[in-house]
């Protein structure tokens, strides 16, 4: 039973893992895809997730979240994927 309870934590642990590299890759795509920040401001971000990367990913995602949802989603709400979409399909 024992080796079990060491596969669901090994599991577990790599699960989180992986979960906390696709947050920080897309915390750098965004750093990179905002063109409101300049090029100092973009390489103090880096370097503070190069070197606190935890803390810098949840002060990044407080404080630039919402800017981060409305870059991902192409708008506020996805309102302009949604147009570019009826636009695409004819408005079905």
């Amino acid at each position: 039973m024992e080796g079990f309870w060491n596969l669901f934590w090994w599991f577990f642990w790599a699960f989180a893992f992986v979960a906390y590299l696709i947050v920080l890759f897309s915390i750098l795509v965004d750093i990179f895809r905002d063109h409101t920040l300049n090029g100092w401001l973009k390489a103090v971000w880096i370097l503070f997730l190069v070197f606190v990367p935890f803390i810098t990913g949840l002060v990044y995602i407080i404080a630039r979240g919402e800017g981060m949802a409305e870059r991902m989603g192409g708008g506020s709400g996805g309102q302009a994927l949604h147009t570019a979409q009826d636009d695409y399909y004819g408005n079905r």
